[in-house]
């Protein structure tokens, strides 16, 4: 461990930290020097910042000192030294350019003996190992000296700075001051004009409220006077109905008392009547049995008539049909029987041609004349027992031709007269179910069983 110089407190071997700050530092400089004269107008700022960085460092070194105390040294001689450049060190960590230049008015001495100690640090072959070893003491002194005016002429510019700073802060407060309050008269002379403006409008509305007031209070005492006047003729008509009125009640008694009058001789005449209704009730309640009594006697001799008519056309409609059966079987036989007579005609026809055969014509006459026989038979049962059957048809020799016409004539005499009876027979059923009352489906089934009846005439 060297012991220490006069312008370091450090300890420690040589070419250590705490030795080569001082060199770094006045390498810093110098450099700050050079570029300050170079560029004159940034020289203040270099300068401050290698003042700056000195005694940071030279503080540094003295927090770097365990066992000796800071500011303190064997010799005695670097107390106030370190003071200084403790003070520099925290000026310089605080407020950069005020601690340069308060840094720069306390430690002139500081620096001289820090110049002394690089001169002794310099001749010491051993403990420097720095750069300027070699340089004069004569050249160091003048450039510290340089660096002092420098450092105090670039202190005085930051004061004169920081003055006008804090001036011209000063009065941009006391102007934005001055505009704030402009601004808040400004807002409150607006507030107030557009108060007088609102007020003007009131007082305008005011008046004008007032002018209707007037015309109302104008019309209001025209209308009262109408109203007296109206008032008057209402108390004389008041008077005048409150006399008819009087008379009116008047008449209300007398017609009540003859609406009672009127009432009893009602209830008096509402009394006969409901007597002689009830006896009228009882008259027709009597006459009603009666009357049901007379139509369940005609409900029971229409029901008779009715199941008579009904068993009487069930026995027409028997008749009707054996009948029907019975006259197609004749009209069969009659056809067979024409056909016979055909052949006969012609067997007569042969024979008259061939005179042995007299016998077997006179086989044939009887046969002709029993087939006639059968034939007015059959016209007997067709007619009835009314009409009386016609004399057998014998034709003469030599009459054949006629006997065809004849026997249609004859046909046709008998369709009528069938014709006719069926006529009066449905004639005489209608009369006898209009008198009994039939309804109208009976009439039409009547009328159709007719209807086919003679159809079934005009077929044969």
């Amino acid at each position: 461990v060297l012991p220490c110089a006069p312008c370091r407190c450090a300890r420690g071997p040589p070419g250590g930290e705490a030795v080569a700050a001082p060199a770094a530092g006045e390498a810093g400089e110098g450099a700050a020097a050079r570029s300050g004269a170079q560029r004159p107008a940034d020289r203040p700022a270099a300068q401050g910042g290698a003042r700056g960085q000195r005694a940071h460092g030279a503080g540094g070194a003295d927090e770097a000192l365990p066992q000796v105390g800071r500011g303190q040294c064997e010799a005695g001689v670097c107390e106030g030294q370190g003071g200084g450049g403790e003070g520099e060190g925290h000026a310089s960590e605080s407020d950069g350019r005020a601690a340069i230049g308060r840094g720069g008015a306390e430690g002139e001495s500081g620096a001289e003996q820090r110049a002394r100690g690089g001169e002794g640090a310099g001749g010491d072959p051993q403990g420097s190992g720095g750069p300027r070893g070699g340089v004069p003491q004569d050249g160091r002194r003048a450039g510290g000296k340089f660096r002092l005016e420098q450092e105090n002429r670039m202190s005085e510019l930051e004061q004169q700075r920081a003055l006008q700073d804090a001036t011209g802060s000063s009065q941009r407060e006391e102007w934005e001051e001055r505009l704030r309050t402009a601004q808040m008269g400004e807002e409150t002379v607006r507030r107030e004009v557009q108060g007088l403006r609102a007020r003007i409008q009131q007082q305008a509305l005011q008046l004008e409220e007032l002018g209707r007031e007037k015309h109302e209070n104008a019309d209001l005492r025209q209308r009262n006077q109408e109203l007296s006047m109206q008032v008057g003729t209402l108390s004389s008509a008041e008077a005048e109905l409150l006399e008819a009125n009087h008379r009116l009640r008047e008449m209300l008694e007398r017609l009540k008392e003859e609406l009672r009058n009127a009432r009893c001789q009602t209830e008096r005449s509402q009394h006969d009547t409901e007597r002689m209704l009830e006896e009228r009730r009882m008259e027709w309640l009597e006459e009603k049995h009666k009357l049901q009594e007379r139509d369940a006697e005609l409900q029971e001799k229409y029901s008779q008539a009715k199941e008579r008519l009904q068993r009487a056309a069930l026995a027409q409609k028997k008749r009707k049909t054996m009948s029907e059966s019975k006259q197609k079987k004749l009209h069969d036989k009659i056809q067979l029987l024409e056909a016979k007579v055909a052949e006969l005609e012609l067997e007569t026809q042969t024979a008259n041609k061939r005179p042995a055969q007299c016998e077997e014509q006179a086989h044939l006459h009887r046969r002709l004349k029993e087939l006639q026989r059968r034939h007015g038979e059959f016209r007997r049962l067709l007619l009835g027992t009314q009409h009386t059957s016609n004399p057998p048809f014998t034709p003469a020799p030599g009459a054949e031709g006629s006997f065809a016409s004849l026997h249609d004539a004859e046909h046709q005499r008998e369709v009528a007269v069938l014709r006719r009876r069926l006529e009066e027979l449905e004639s005489s059923q209608q009369q006898q179910l209009e008198d009994l009352g039939p309804p109208v489906e009976r009439d039409l089934e009547w009328q159709e069983r007719g209807a086919s009846a003679q159809d079934s005439l005009l077929q044969l």
